[in-house]
C-alpha cells in the first residue's frame, strides 16, 4: 500500500512520497523534498534486519490507490506532529449500499470488525468495514451500543441525544443529534418512558427484542416484573421501527426474570422501583418508539459523536472544562486529547472512512477531534462527518484486509460497525 511522507507542517499541498509495501517505520523519519532515505536495519517494522535505499520524490499530494472500481485508498504521515492516516475514498455514484451491523447480529455480543464483514455477505460483496459506535464492555450487556442503532429498519437500540449517523430508504445520508420519545400507555391510563435492550436497573423499564440476544439476562436484579407481549404489527422482518406508535397483547405477566426471546414476541421487564402491578394477561398496551427528528424512513443508523462537519462548516467543540475534568467521563474527557480516530465523512463525490493512528510513539500521536475536524475539511473536501468510537477499537478493514494498525497490537471486539457493500 502506499505510504506517504508529508514533510511540511499543516495541511499544505508540499509533500513528499514514498513507497513502502506495506511496511511501516519502527522509528520516526524526518525527510526533506527530493532527500535519499536510507533505512538501516531495524527502521523497517517487517523488514527482518535488512537495510532498504530509497529515494523519495516530491509530490504534490499522496498518491491513491485505486483497489477496485470507484474505492481509492491513500495514507498520509504527518512526522511534524507526528500523524498517521488512513483514508478510504468510495465514489457515491459507484452503487455502493450502506448496512449498520451488529456482532453476532444481537446486541449482546463482541467480534473483531473483520468479522462483521462476513456477516455483510447476505447484502452483497462487502468492500469496507469501519467500526461504529462506543459500547458497554463488561456484563451480560457486553456489546450494548452507547446510542442509537438501525438494522434494515429494525430498532435494536435507542437514542440517547447522541450523534447519529442514518440512511433512508432511498439511500441518502443524513446526520444529526437524536433523542428519544420512547413511552408505553398502561390500560390504567398510566404513562412511562423506557428504554430498549440495554441491562436492567432497579429503577428502570425496559423493553427487549428477539434482537437483543437468548433471553432479557435480568438476573442482576431481585423481584422483576416481566411481561411477555405479542405486538400487532404488519411490516413483514421489522418487528419494531423508530418513529411509530403500535399496540401489543399482554401473553404473559408475572415476577420472574430472564425470559427467553423468541422471534415474533417482546419482553417488558420493569425493575422494583417501577410500579406495573395491575397488568394482566390479556390487556393491551400502547408502545411508542418516536425520535427527534423522526427516524421513521431510517434503513440503516449508527451512533457515535460529536458531529465533527455539518453543511460544509466545522461544528465547535465547546472549550475543555479543565476544573471539571476528573468529573468527566473518558469519552468525553478524550474529545480534546490525542487519541487513535475513526470517523465518516462525504460531500457530494465522495464518501470517506477514515482512521488515524495513535499511541504509537515516534509515528503517530492520534489527533483531538478538533484537529480531526480540520483534517476531513481543508485536506479531504468533506461537507459532513461525525466521529466514531476510537482508540483500540479504531479500524479500517477494506477490500479484504485491515489496514491500520490497531493500538491493541490485535483488532479488538467491537459492537456494531458501519457496512459498504456492492448489492448483489
Amino acid at each position: 500500500m502506499p505510504f506517504w511522507l508529508c514533510a511540511d507542517k499543516g495541511f499544505r499541498r508540499d509533500t513528499v512520497g514514498l513507497e513502502l509495501s506495506g511496511f511501516r517505520p519502527a522509528q520516526p523519519v524526518l525527510v526533506k523534498p527530493g532527500q535519499i532515505i536510507v533505512m538501516a536495519a531495524g527502521c523497517l517494522a517487517m523488514l527482518g534486519g535488512w537495510g532498504m535505499a530509497l529515494t523519495v520524490p516530491l509530490a504534490p499530494r499522496p498518491p491513491r490507490t485505486e483497489l477496485a472500481p470507484g474505492i481509492f485508498y491513500t495514507n498520509y504521515w504527518f512526522p511534524n506532529f507526528p500523524w498517521l492516516i488512513h483514508v478510504a475514498r468510495l465514489d457515491r455514484r459507484g452503487g455502493f449500499a450502506f448496512h449498520s451491523i451488529h456482532a453476532y447480529d444481537r446486541v449482546c455480543g463482541l467480534s473483531p470488525a473483520s468479522e462483521l464483514a462476513d456477516i455483510a455477505r447476505r447484502w452483497g460483496e462487502p468492500v469496507a468495514v469501519l467500526n461504529g459506535d462506543f459500547f458497554q464492555v463488561e456484563h451480560f450487556g457486553a456489546g450494548d451500543p452507547r446510542g442509537l442503532q438501525i438494522v434494515e429498519g429494525n430498532l435494536l437500540s435507542g437514542p440517547s441525544g447522541r450523534a447519529v449517523f442514518w440512511v433512508d430508504e432511498s439511500g441518502q445520508p443524513h446526520l444529526d443529534q437524536v433523542w428519544p420519545d420512547f413511552w408505553i400507555h398502561f390500560p390504567d391510563g398510566s404513562v412511562k418512558p423506557f428504554r430498549l435492550n440495554e441491562e436492567l436497573h432497579s429503577n428502570r423499564l425496559v423493553l427487549y427484542t428477539p434482537d437483543y440476544g437468548f433471553s432479557t439476562g435480568t438476573t442482576n436484579v431481585r423481584n422483576v416484573t416481566e411481561l411477555v407481549l405479542e405486538p400487532f404489527t404488519s411490516e413483514p422482518g421489522v418487528l419494531l421501527r423508530a418513529g411509530q406508535t403500535i399496540q401489543a397483547w399482554v401473553r404473559e405477566a408475572g415476577k420472574f426474570g430472564d425470559s427467553m426471546l423468541e422471534p415474533g414476541l417482546l419482553v417488558l421487564a420493569a425493575g422494583p422501583k417501577v410500579d406495573i402491578r395491575g397488568v394482566e394477561a390479556g390487556m393491551l398496551l400502547e408502545i411508542s418508539t418516536a425520535t427527534r427528528p423522526d427516524l421513521s424512513r431510517a434503513r440503516a443508523a449508527i451512533g457515535g459523536g460529536p458531529i465533527l462537519l455539518k453543511d460544509g462548516k466545522i461544528v465547535p467543540l465547546p472549550k475543555p472544562p479543565f476544573k471539571k475534568r476528573r468529573k468527566m467521563s473518558n469519552e468525553i474527557r478524550a474529545w480534546w486529547d490525542r487519541h487513535p480516530r475513526t470517523a465518516l465523512g462525504w460531500n457530494a463525490d465522495s464518501w470517506y472512512l477514515v482512521v488515524v493512528e495513535g499511541r504509537w510513539n515516534g509515528i503517530s500521536a492520534g489527533m483531538t477531534l478538533d484537529e480531526l475536524a480540520v483534517f476531513m475539511r481543508k485536506r479531504l473536501g468533506c461537507t459532513d462527518a461525525i466521529n466514531l468510537d476510537g482508540g483500540g477499537s479504531s479500524t479500517l478493514w477494506l477490500n479484504g484486509q485491515v489496514r491500520n494498525y490497531p493500538s491493541d497490537g490485535v483488532e479488538r471486539k467491537i459492537a456494531n460497525g458501519l457496512v459498504i457493500v456492492r448489492p448483489k
